[in-house]
């Protein structure tokens, strides 16, 4: 899945960073929501991306690559 980061923001208790995202391709096109993940990403930049099924705890399980947009 193709995502830009939005927002990131570290959340101290859980020690992840949270990640408010905007879908970039597919059906989910221009959707926002949450995912969370330990690895630092930044905020407005472009990652292609694996996610868990667990909709009640969305997290990052791979980072694919950094997708380089002009």
């Amino acid at each position: 899945m193709a995502i830009r980061v939005i927002t990131d923001t570290y959340q101290r208790v859980q020690k992840v960073y949270k990640y408010k995202y905007e879908v970039l391709e597919g059906e989910f096109v221009d959707r926002v929501d949450i995912l969370l993940w330990t690895e630092i990403l930044r905020a407005g930049h472009y990652y292609e991306i694996r996610v868990n099924d667990n909709t009640r705890n969305p997290r990052i399980i791979e980072l694919v690559r950094e997708i380089e947009r002009t």
